[in-house]
Formats: structure tokens, C-alpha cells, sequence
């Protein structure tokens, strides 16, 4: 894969900040760094407007987010590190640099999904749940844009 394919990736990516980035890619810090800052920021917007919250609600609402946020930050880190470590292998990919990076894209599922069920409770209590789920369908709508985006430019591997 390119340096210019990675940029892309890594531009279209949220919460990537300081992940455990490919070392190839690591002078791209910065711009990852700005681009978490733009994710971060377009996603607290979207959640604001989207849910409709009473002015007791957004006072009971953003306190779990910002510790969902920090949480969910840390696990797209993993996400930043499987399409880095793909990047730079995809031309010498072995089988035990393909199973790495496989453990590691099912762990960041999982993390995923652990990390939502962390914080139903503090939603539940805070909105309701009828927001809660509006809530996560706009994680979910947020994220399948992304990880479209991302299908979009990382290429099937090659298998001999």
C-alpha cells in the first residue's frame, strides 16, 4: 500500500491520536492527531442535536460520554494499528503477520462491544432508553460510514 493510500485511510479514520501506529507511518502523527480532533468534535455535535436532550438530560448525559469518548478512543487506537500493520505488510504479508493482524481487528470488535455494554447503565440512567439506543445507532451509523470509507480504499489481499 502507498504512503499516499495511508494518509487517506489514516485522514478518514477518528480516534487515532497517539495509537500504536505502524512505525512506517509514524511521522503522520500530527494529522492523525488533528484528524481525532475533528472526529471528536463532529461526533459531539451530531450526538447534541440528534438525541434532543432536555436541559436535565445534558446535564446527566455528558459526564459517561466524555469517560465513553476517552474509552472508545483507546479502542479505535487498535483499529489505527490493524489497517497501519496492513499497510506496511500488504506487499510481504506471512501467515503469522496475517494472524496478528486478524487477532488484532477481532479484539478491537470486541472491545467495541464491551465498551457499549460498559456504559449502558450511565446512559440508561442519564436519558432513558429510548435515547440510549438512539444513541448507539448514531455510533453505529457514524462508524459504518467510516469503515466504509476505509473498504473503499484498502485493497483485498493478494493470496498465493
Amino acid at each position: 500500500m502507498t504512503l499516499a493510500m495511508a494518509a487517506l485511510l489514516l485522514g478518514v479514520l477518528p480516534g487515532m491520536g497517539s495509537a500504536q501506529v505502524n512505525e512506517q507511518f509514524a511521522d503522520m502523527s500530527p494529522y492523525i492527531d488533528e484528524a481525532r480532533e475533528v472526529m471528536r468534535t463532529d461526533r459531539k455535535v451530531l450526538i447534541r442535536r440528534a438525541l434532543g436532550l432536555t436541559a436535565e438530560e445534558d446535564q446527566k448525559f455528558w459526564t459517561p460520554y466524555r469517560k465513553y469518548s476517552e474509552d472508545m478512543e483507546a479502542v479505535r487506537d487498535l483499529r489505527i494499528k490493524v489497517i497501519t500493520d496492513f499497510a506496511a505488510n500488504i506487499d510481504n504479508m506471512t501467515d503469522d503477520l496475517a494472524r496478528q493482524i486478524l487477532k488484532d481487528w477481532l479484539e478491537y470488535s470486541d472491545r467495541t462491544v464491551q465498551v457499549r455494554r460498559k456504559y449502558l447503565s450511565s446512559f440508561r440512567k442519564a436519558v432513558g432508553y429510548q435515547k440510549v439506543v438512539r444513541f448507539y445507532q448514531l455510533e453505529n451509523k457514524v462508524d459504518t460510514i467510516i469503515n466504509f470509507a476505509i473498504a473503499m480504499q484498502v485493497p483485498l489481499l493478494e493470496v498465493n
